[in-house]
């Protein structure tokens, strides 16, 4: 699953692989659903972490 992104993606492509907004990414964020961690002020999200919350979501 999202082979063709590296381990850890930036918010931009984490709003690519769900299909969210840019507000939605970061309500996800801010809620603890997607794990993410602020390097010079962007956000690094592991892929780990975005599969788990898509896996979540399905059942």
């Amino acid at each position: 699953m999202f082979e063709n992104y590296k381990d850890t993606v930036e918010l931009e492509e984490l709003m690519e692989m769900i299909g969210c907004s840019r507000g939605k990414a970061l309500g996800l964020i801010a809620k603890g659903e997607v794990e993410s961690r602020l390097v010079r002020h962007r956000h690094r999200i592991s892929k780990k972490s975005v599969i788990a919350y898509v896996s979540r979501r399905k059942r």
